[in-house]
């Protein structure tokens, strides 16, 4: 690892000559900053604010030192343009735009062949964007599309990308206020063709200011967009997609619908459009959802069907799931999936969930579907539940897995007694359910835990037992076990 090395950095008030060395020619800026102190490595990482990664980055750290274009300080290889840089940088973390805008514009103007050229481009069209009047867009449009500046300009693809980015944000901000040639060029953009990752992120940039500048005149475009089923454009697709069903109205359920019983449409479309479905009004909505869970034979979209419908309160839908969990036709997964929706939320008006599954727990014949239900039982509160769980783990026809997953739940259950779990120990007949009870002894608190640990421990006939009950032991501040563990040792 770098050494860390502690540096103070003084920017005090002063006049500044900066010497272009390439071309012998001098210029006179005047700033003022206040001092910063930090700790500073070789490559200090600045932080972002913002979007995705350059979109303003200016960290919580301030000011650490010069830039090398992708998001560092480098403090082993200055650059002629450093000084103003960190003075731009520096009133950009404390939010002077017109300021840093205007010391960036420095280091574009005064130092042409400087590695922060192409950052300080974008970081000056940035803090026009953030000044935000109509003048200062144009502004940041000029910066953003100067060709003869950034084509040659050294930097990285990173920083290309976030530019292309930003010039997306601004048109679609001048779209807003009624620009349009902006709005065309959004157009434009959303429509091209092409597979690269970081033409799709400019497009799906410029899909989404289209549809805030002027939702109207974005639908046809969205329709258009989710009409290509090129593999290449999921994720605009995809982008698409939400901006229309986030209308919220009949037609963005129909979409919805549309796409999510399209068995010819990529499945990730398909689970995106189930997955609205639940947030969309109207019964169309909850009966293509009940459709799908009947029909599909897409485990992925069938999974999408079931979140959805949990996540509504239409009582309908906690009927349908219920229905899911009694079919015997369907796979254990699905059934589980819809059982577990009970265990996630049993207490959002729904206690009658539990009962339910008491009730129909002797007919549902598979393991991992009794396991579930246990699961969600044992998370609603009340007496019953807990002799339920209780029951099921006294009982010996039932398999030991579905006994020790009973068991396993008693442990935060204090309408089950010490005295009730020693009684099952005793009368257990396999090791798979003796080692869930010492699981519950170890974690329960109560005092006589103790004693039976000592007495498993002193009279037990499974070394495997014995040992898990002695390391149960180990964990209870208790001195009769320090006392046992003394003994054990001594002889």
């Amino acid at each position: 690892m770098r050494k860390l090395f502690l540096a103070t950095l003084i920017i005090s008030t002063s006049t500044r000559v900066f010497a272009q060395q390439s071309s012998g020619s001098t210029s006179t800026s005047t700033s003022t900053s206040t001092s910063v102190t930090t700790t500073i490595s070789p490559r200090v990482y600045v932080g972002t604010i913002g979007g995705r990664g350059m979109s303003g980055r200016i960290g919580a750290q301030g000011l650490t030192g010069p830039f090398d274009g992708q998001g560092y300080f480098n403090q082993q290889d200055p650059d002629p343009a450093d000084s103003v840089y960190r003075v731009a940088y520096d009133a950009m973390n404390r939010g002077e735009w017109r300021r840093a805008a205007d010391y960036f514009a420095q280091v574009t103007k005064n130092f042409p062949k400087s590695r922060r050229l192409l950052s300080a481009t974008y970081y000056e069209a940035f803090m026009q964007y953030r000044i935000g009047t109509t003048d200062a867009l144009h502004e940041a449009m000029r910066i953003l599309t100067d060709k003869a500046r950034i084509a040659n300009a050294p930097g990285n693809s990173n920083t290309q990308q976030e530019i292309a980015a930003l010039t997306t944000r601004v048109r679609g901000a001048l779209a807003a206020r009624g620009d349009n040639e902006a709005a065309r060029q959004l157009s434009a953009d959303a429509q091209k063709g092409g597979c690269d990752a970081e033409d799709v992120e400019v497009k799906s940039e410029a899909l989404s200011a289209l549809a805030q500048a002027d939702q109207a005149a974005a639908m046809p475009m969205l329709r258009r967009v989710l009409e290509k089923r090129d593999p290449c454009l999921l994720g605009l697709r995809r982008r698409a997609l939400s901006i229309l069903l986030r209308r919220g109205d009949t037609a963005a359920t129909s979409a919805a619908i549309s796409v999510a019983r399209a068995t010819d449409e990529a499945i990730e479309l398909r689970v995106d459009a189930v997955g609205f479905l639940a947030r969309l009004p109207g019964d169309n909505a909850l009966a293509a959802l009940e459709q799908l869970l009947r029909t599909s034979t897409e485990r992925e979209v069938q999974r999408a069907a079931i979140r959805a419908l949990s996540n509504t309160e239409n009582p309908r839908a906690r009927q349908t799931l219920r229905a899911l969990i009694e079919r015997s036709d369907v796979s254990e997964q699905l059934r589980v999936e819809a059982v577990g929706t009970m265990e996630r939320d049993p207490g959002n008006g729904r206690s009658d969930d539990a009962a339910y599954l008491r009730g129909l727990y002797p007919k549902l014949g598979a393991e991992r579907v009794k396991i579930a239900a246990i699961a969600a039982i044992s998370k609603s509160p009340g007496a019953e539940n807990e002799q339920f769980v209780l029951r099921i783990a006294r009982d010996v026809s039932e398999p030991s897995e579905v006994r020790s997953s009973a068991i396993s739940r008693m442990y935060r259950m204090t309408g089950i007694t010490i005295d009730d779990i020693n009684r099952l120990y005793d009368t257990a007949e396999s090791r798979a359910v003796r080692e869930q009870l010492i699981s519950v002894l170890n974690q329960r608190k109560e005092p006589a835990t103790v004693d039976k640990l000592i007495e498993i421990v002193k009279t037990g006939t499974d070394s495997r037992l014995r040992s898990q009950a002695i390391n149960a032991l180990m964990k209870k501040d208790d001195p009769r076990a320090k006392k046992l563990l003394l003994e054990i040792v001594g002889n």
